[in-house]
């Protein structure tokens, strides 16, 4: 009888202690929306405005969406996610904000998992409602002032089934390029977007010249490597990838979690 009396009151607990960590972490969420809903609004008013302008203006000279336009946005759109990731923790740049921060009642992944989804999630959505404000808007006025009414390209609609693996690696790429701008908003809050940068340039150069370094080697040495399966080689690569940046991502989070307030 009393096996069965402590094994309910230990599912109660359980089930207490989830509930209090749900409504935690949705505590944490409002009071991060309530302070940072101005900033929220300027960013993504200021970018989809700035997609506004760039669309209009497009459209005004007679150029369409096309391959190469989206080719563009996507490397301007990834400036913006990665300047988003470096400011991830910016409220710790100040004494007063990483107190208000550290001290906040909740655990260190109720605060840390939060701005993880706006940035990873969030800064998605947002890319891509500003391709459609810039598509559409383009497409508007090139009907209205040259008279020519086409429809929006799919940027994705013209990849095979193996061309999956291309979307794979732009998004491992993306990941791993986030989460070494995350990892530095955690690690070094003031100046983080610069600091970051470097240590992105730095891993570049190394990957180039580690690379250039194996060709020469098997160049002298008359070793020659077959890749049988071209496909399955590319989603290793996809697969290593994304488990770094997931390795990265999870640093950040033991970095911020044994963060001090001095």
């Amino acid at each position: 009888m009393k096996t069965a009396e402590n094994t309910t009151y230990t599912d109660n607990s359980t089930k207490e202690s989830g509930t209090r960590n749900v409504t935690n972490f949705s505590l944490i969420v409002k009071k991060l929306l309530i302070e940072q809903r101005k900033t929220i609004l300027f960013m993504c008013g200021g970018y989809l405005g700035a997609c506004l302008l760039f669309g209009l203006w497009s459209g005004y000279l007679g150029a369409a969406p096309r391959n190469g336009i989206f080719v563009i946005y996507i490397i301007l759109s990834g400036l913006t996610c990665a300047i988003v990731a470096s400011k991830m923790f910016y409220d710790m740049t100040t004494k007063e904000g990483r107190i208000s921060l550290l001290m906040t009642p909740g655990s260190a992944a109720g605060k840390y998992w939060p701005r993880f989804l706006a940035v990873l999630p969030a800064t998605l959505a947002l890319v891509a409602t500003g391709y459609l404000v810039y598509g559409y808007s383009d497409l508007l006025t090139l009907g209205i002032i040259h008279e020519q009414w086409l429809a929006l390209p799919n940027p994705f609609g013209n990849i095979r089934a193996d061309g999956v693996a291309v979307i794979g690696s732009f998004m491992a790429i993306f990941l791993f390029n986030e989460s070494i701008f995350m990892y530095g908003a955690v690690a070094w809050p003031k100046k983080s977007f610069l600091k970051s940068l470097g240590v992105f340039v730095i891993i570049q150069i190394s990957l180039i010249v580690i690379l250039t370094a194996i060709a020469k080697v098997m160049i002298h040495s008359d070793v020659s490597v077959e890749v049988v399966n071209p496909n399955a080689l590319g989603w290793i690569i996809i697969g290593v990838v994304t488990a770094v940046a997931a390795g990265i991502m999870y640093a950040g989070f033991r970095r911020f979690k044994n963060s001090t307030v001095i």
